[in-house]
C-alpha cells in the first residue's frame, strides 16, 4: 500500500514538473507591415497571447497558411534562451484589380486573352512585357502602325497591387489607291481597277484587308478569264505620315480564256460551269488546265449516276481570247436493275442485301449506280462481318458493271463466303480489383465458348469505360485496348481475349481550386459546381459543373482538371479555370418595314449582369415603333429587369420585371392598349437544364382610342382591367448554343391561375396552360439545321361573374413573326370580324401552332445564313364556329448572327389568302423561335 502511494506521488510530481517545463512563447509582429500584421490578428487572433504553447504555435501558422497567400512561413526565436518569436516568411503580392485606359474595338477579356495574361501570371516582369508586346502587334495588325501600350504597376497596400495598361492607338493607316500592270487587256484592266477601289477605298491597311482585296480580285481575274494569272504579293508605298497608302499589283502577261460547257441536258450550262467547274473562282494549277476541266466534270456526271459520260473540247482564238468550248455527251441515267449475292453464308441473301444498303451511300440506298460507292459498300459489308466474328470472311468476286444491250440498267454481283465464326477459347482478366471481378465481368459478357463479335465487345469495352468513370476512376484504361486485346490461333477458329485493366485511383475532391475570375467571386462557382471536397469525381459531374457555369452567362470559357493528373494520388486539388465574359450587354438598333405601309422600328437597350461578382443583373430596354403611313402613332415599350441569384446559398433566384407600353391592339379600328406589368419569379434549375420556376404576376391594362373620334367611328369604348396570376412553369433545355442553337431541344410547360384574391379586376377567374417543345436536328456538317417546332394551349373561365376573360389579353391569337409569319398586325385570327373587338371568354378556347425550318450557311465568314420556313395554326373557341380555323403561309429569311441572338429578316407567304388580305408580310427581329 506505501509502494503504491509513492508511486502515485511521483508520478503526480513528474507531470507537474513535466507540464511545468513546456516552454510558452509570445509572438512579436512589429517588422511586419500594419496591413499584413491586423490581417495576420483577423485570421488568427489568439497570436496576440503571451503564453502560447507550441501546438498553438503550429495551429497558428496553418491558419495563417491557409488563408494568406504566403510561399514560405515559420516561426524563429529571437534569441537562443528567449521565449519570445518572430514570424518569417515570404508573402505573394495579389492583384486587385486589372484594368485598361483607352481601350477600343475589344473588351477586357478579350485583350486579356490577346495578351496571355491572367491574375496568377500578371506580375511576372517577363510575361508582363511580352503581354504588352502581343497587344501592341495586334492593334498594329488592325492598321494602327503607330500604336503603343504601356503598363503600370499600382501598389494599393503592401501586398495588393493593380495593373493599369494605357493604349494610345493614334491613327488607322488608309489604302488610298490600287493600280495594276501587265493584263492583256487595258479595258479589263480599268475596270478591275475600279471595282477594287469601289470596295476598298479608305479600308484599314491590315493584313485582314490585304486578304479581302486578294479574295475579290481573284474572282475578277477568273470572271475575266485570266485563269492562268497568279496574284502577286502587292507593293505597299506609303505616304510620307504612312497615315494613308497605295496598293501596287504587277501580273506576269499570261493568256485570256473564255470556256463554255455545251450539249448538257440534265443540267444547265452556267449551273455546270458556276457550282461545278467555279470558273468564277477557278485558278488553273498549271499551264494544261483543259483536262483538269473535263475530269472535274466527267467526275461530276459519274457521281450523279452517268457513267458512261464523254467530255471533249474545242479550242478557237479570237479577239486575243482563247475560247474553249467543253461538248458533254451525257449518254443514259443508269440505275441498279440486278443485285445478286451468292457462295457460302448462314443468313438468308435478302439480309445481306439489306445490310449493304445499310452501308451504302444515299445514292446507292436510292439505287443509283455509281461505281465506286458500291465496291466501297461492298468493302464494308466484308468489315462489318469480320467485326460479327467472321474473321475469315472474303469477298470472292465484285462485279459491277452495266448490260450491254441497256447500259441504263446496272448489274452486281457479289460472291461471299462466310467462313467460320470464330469462338473464345479462353477469357482472362489483369489489373481488376476483387470487389469488381463479377461486375466486371457482367458488363463485359463475354466467356469462354462463345461467339466472338467484335461489334458486341467494342460496345462493351466503351460500357466498362462509363462503369469505372462512373465510380470515380476517371483516370481508368484498357492498356491492351487494340490488337494486342484478342490473339487468333493459326486458323482463326478460336481466340483469347486478355483484358488488361488499369484501374487508376478512385478520385476524391480534397480541395477546390479557381483560376480566372478577376471579377466574379469565388462563392458563386462553388455554388454551381456538382462536387464538394470530399465528393467523388466524376466525367457526370465534372460535365455537369461545366454546363452549370456555362449557363450563368459569365464565362466564355470553363475548363475543369485535377492538378495530379496521371498520378496515383487519389486525394486531389480539382482545378476550375474560367475565363470571364463581359457583363455588359448594349443593343441599339433599327429598321424599317412595310408593315401597315410603312413602320419604323428602333430599340435600345443595356444590361450588366454581374454586380458585385455575385451575378447580381439589371437591365433596361426601350422599344418604339412608328408607323408614319396610315396611324401616325407612336409606340412604346419600357422594360427595366432585375435579378438577385443564390438566394440562401442556394442555385434559386429571384427575378422581377416591370414593363410599361403602349402598343397598338388593333390597326382595323385604331386601338390602343396601355399596360403596366409587374412580375415576381422564383427560379430554381434542378440541373443545368432542368429549370423551375413560380411567378406571380399582376398586370393592369387601358384599352381606348387612339383619339376619342376613333372609339365614336368603331363604336367601343375606353375600359380598365387588372389580371393578377400565379403558376408554374417547368423549362428543359438541351440546346447547344442559347442565342444560336444548331441542335438539341427546348420544351417549356406553364400553367397559370388567375382569380379575384390575386388582383384581378373587371375579369373572371380562369386557368391556362400552355405548352411548347422545338427541337433542332443537324442535317450534315456544314451548318444545316432543321428546326420542328410545336405549340399548344388550353384556357377556361371558372367563374360564374359573366365578366369573361378578354381574349386580346390571354386569349390565342395567331399571326405575326412569333406564331405564323406571313400575317400583318391587323391579320390576325380570329379576327375581329368574328369575334367582335373587345370579346371577352366565357368558355374554353384552345389552339395549336406548328413550325418547321430549314436553316442553312450562306457565309460563314461573315456569319450570314439563310432559312426556308414553314408555319402554320388554327384556334378553336367553346361555342363558336370560327370560319377561318387552319391557316399557314411558307417563307424565306436572311440571318445576320450576333452574341445575343440572329438578327432575322424574314418575309411569310400566306398558303390561302382570303379577301382583302395581303399577299404576306416582313419582318425584322433579333432572337429565335
Amino acid at each position: 500500500m506505501k509502494a503504491s502511494l509513492k508511486l502515485f506521488i511521483f508520478v503526480c510530481l513528474f507531470s507537474c514538473l513535466s507540464v511545468a517545463a513546456e516552454p510558452r512563447y509570445s509572438v512579436n509582429l512589429k517588422d511586419w507591415p500594419e496591413d499584413i500584421t491586423n490581417k495576420i490578428i483577423s485570421v488568427a487572433p489568439e497570436i496576440k497571447e503571451k503564453n502560447l504553447s507550441l501546438s498553438t504555435l503550429n495551429s497558428i501558422l496553418k491558419k495563417i497558411d491557409s488563408t494568406l497567400n504566403f510561399n514560405s512561413l515559420k516561426f524563429a526565436k529571437i534569441s537562443p534562451n528567449s521565449s519570445e518569436v518572430i514570424l518569417i516568411g515570404e508573402i505573394s503580392p495579389t492583384i486587385q484589380k486589372i484594368s485598361f485606359s483607352g481601350l477600343s474595338g475589344l473588351n477586357e477579356t478579350d485583350a486579356l486573352n490577346i495578351m496571355g495574361l491572367n491574375v496568377n501570371n500578371i506580375l511576372d516582369e517577363q510575361n508582363l512585357h511580352a503581354g504588352t508586346d502581343k497587344l501592341t502587334q495586334y492593334y498594329r495588325e488592325q492598321g494602327y502602325r503607330f500604336a503603343q501600350v504601356s503598363s503600370e504597376i499600382v501598389h494599393e497596400t503592401t501586398i495588393a497591387k493593380s495593373v493599369l495598361f494605357t493604349v494610345d492607338r493614334k491613327q488607322k493607316t488608309q489604302l488610298s489607291n490600287i493600280t495594276l500592270t501587265g493584263l492583256n487587256s487595258p479595258v479589263v484592266q480599268r475596270q478591275i481597277e475600279k471595282s477594287l477601289q469601289r470596295n476598298f477605298w479608305r479600308s484599314t491597311v491590315n493584313q485582314e484587308t490585304l486578304s479581302k482585296i486578294n479574295t475579290r480580285l481573284r474572282g475578277l481575274l477568273s470572271n475575266q478569264g485570266y485563269y492562268q494569272t497568279q496574284i502577286p504579293s502587292p507593293q505597299i508605298i506609303f505616304a510620307a505620315d504612312e497615315l494613308s497608302a497605295r496598293l501596287s499589283y504587277k501580273f506576269e502577261t499570261s493568256p485570256r480564256f473564255y470556256i463554255e460547257v455545251i450539249n448538257s441536258h440534265r443540267f444547265e450550262h452556267t449551273y455546270l460551269e458556276d457550282d461545278i467547274l467555279k470558273l468564277n473562282t477557278f485558278v488553273a494549277k498549271d499551264g494544261n488546265m483543259i483536262p483538269d476541266l473535263i475530269e472535274d466534270l466527267k467526275a461530276f456526271y459519274v457521281a450523279e449516276g452517268f457513267p458512261h459520260v464523254e467530255v471533249t473540247s474545242t479550242e478557237i482564238t479570237k479577239d486575243n481570247i482563247n475560247q474553249i468550248f467543253l461538248n458533254v455527251q451525257e449518254g443514259p441515267f443508269t440505275k441498279i436493275a440486278d443485285f445478286t449475292i451468292t457462295g457460302q453464308y448462314s443468313r438468308d441473301e435478302n439480309f445481306y442485301k439489306k445490310k449493304f444498303y445499310e452501308l451504302s451511300s444515299q445514292k446507292v440506298q436510292d439505287k443509283t449506280y455509281l461505281k465506286e460507292d458500291i465496291e466501297l459498300a461492298a468493302k464494308n459489308l466484308l468489315i462489318y462481318l469480320q467485326n460479327d466474328g467472321y474473321v475469315n470472311a472474303k469477298l470472292s468476286r465484285i462485279y459491277v458493271s452495266t448490260e450491254k444491250e441497256s447500259p441504263q440498267n446496272g448489274i452486281i454481283l457479289l460472291q461471299l463466303d462466310e467462313g467460320q465464326q470464330v469462338k473464345l477459347s479462353d477469357v482472362q482478366f489483369t489489373g481488376v480489383s476483387e470487389e469488381y471481378q463479377t461486375e466486371v465481368q457482367g458488363i463485359l459478357g463475354t466467356y469462354a465458348g462463345q461467339n466472338l463479335s467484335l461489334i458486341q465487345l467494342e460496345n462493351n469495352i466503351v460500357r466498362l469505360k462509363e462503369y469505372y468513370q462512373e465510380k470515380g476512376y476517371i483516370e481508368y484504361e484498357l492498356v491492351n485496348e487494340g490488337p494486342e486485346l484478342i490473339s487468333y490461333s493459326d486458323n482463326n477458329s478460336e481466340a483469347k481475349l486478355n483484358f488488361k485493366i488499369k484501374e487508376g485511383p478512385l478520385v476524391k475532391v480534397q480541395s477546390i481550386l479557381i483560376e480566372g475570375n478577376t471579377r466574379t467571386k469565388d462563392r458563386l462557382i462553388h455554388i454551381e459546381l456538382d462536387f464538394k471536397a470530399g465528393d467523388t469525381l466524376t466525367p457526370q459531374n465534372i460535365d455537369e459543373s461545366v454546363a452549370r457555369l456555362q449557363r450563368t452567362g459569365h464565362f466564355n470559357s470553363v475548363e475543369i482538371t485535377t492538378l495530379e493528373k496521371d498520378s496515383d494520388i487519389s486525394q486531389r486539388t480539382v482545378l476550375v479555370k474560367v475565363v470571364e465574359r463581359d457583363p455588359g450587354v448594349r443593343l441599339l438598333g433599327f429598321g424599317l418595314t412595310d408593315e401597315n405601309r410603312g413602320t419604323l422600328h428602333g430599340y435600345a437597350g443595356i444590361a450588366y449582369r454581374n454586380f458585385f461578382g455575385w451575378g447580381v443583373g439589371l437591365s433596361a430596354r426601350a422599344e418604339l415603333n412608328y408607323n408614319f403611313a396610315l396611324l401616325k402613332y407612336l409606340e412604346q415599350k419600357y422594360i427595366f429587369g432585375f435579378v438577385w441569384p443564390y438566394l440562401f446559398d442556394s442555385r434559386a433566384r429571384f427575378r422581377t420585371s416591370a414593363t410599361r407600353s403602349n402598343t397598338i391592339a388593333d390597326v382595323t379600328i385604331n386601338k390602343v392598349t396601355e399596360a403596366h406589368i409587374a412580375n415576381f419569379a422564383i427560379e430554381q434549375d434542378f440541373t443545368s437544364h432542368v429549370t423551375g420556376i413560380f411567378a406571380y404576376n399582376v398586370a393592369t391594362y387601358k384599352d381606348h382610342g387612339i383619339t376619342n373620334e376613333d372609339e365614336i367611328k368603331y363604336n367601343y369604348r375606353s375600359e380598365s382591367l387588372v389580371i393578377g396570376s400565379i403558376g408554374p412553369t417547368i423549362d428543359l433545355d438541351y440546346r447547344d448554343n442559347l442565342f444560336n442553337p444548331t441542335k438539341g431541344s427546348f420544351s417549356r410547360l406553364a400553367a397559370e391561375y388567375s382569380t379575384e384574391f390575386l388582383g384581378n379586376n373587371n375579369v373572371d377567374d380562369f386557368y391556362r396552360i400552355i405548352g411548347q417543345t422545338t427541337h433542332y436536328f443537324p442535317i450534315n456538317n456544314d451548318g444545316w439545321v432543321f428546326v420542328q417546332s410545336l405549340r399548344g394551349g388550353y384556357i377556361k373561365n371558372i367563374d360564374s361573374k359573366g365578366e369573361g376573360v378578354p381574349f386580346d389579353k390571354r386569349g390565342f391569337l395567331l399571326g405575326g413573326r412569333t406564331t405564323i409569319r406571313g400575317f400583318e398586325s391587323s391579320e390576325f385570327f380570329p379576327s375581329n370580324q368574328e369575334i367582335g373587338a373587345s370579346y371577352r371568354l366565357l368558355s374554353s378556347s384552345s389552339y395549336e401552332l406548328v413550325k418547321s425550318e430549314i436553316r442553312f450557311p450562306l457565309s460563314h465568314k461573315y456569319d450570314l445564313s439563310g432559312a426556308v420556313f414553314y408555319d402554320g395554326g388554327q384556334v378553336r373557341i367553346e361555342g363558336l364556329n370560327l370560319t377561318n380555323k387552319w391557316r399557314d403561309a411558307v417563307g424565306i429569311a436572311f440571318r445576320y448572327n450576333t452574341p445575343i441572338g440572329p438578327l432575322n429578316l424574314e418575309y411569310g407567304h400566306k398558303l390561302d389568302k382570303k379577301a382583302g388580305e395581303s399577299d404576306g408580310a416582313f419582318y425584322l427581329s433579333v432572337g429565335v423561335f
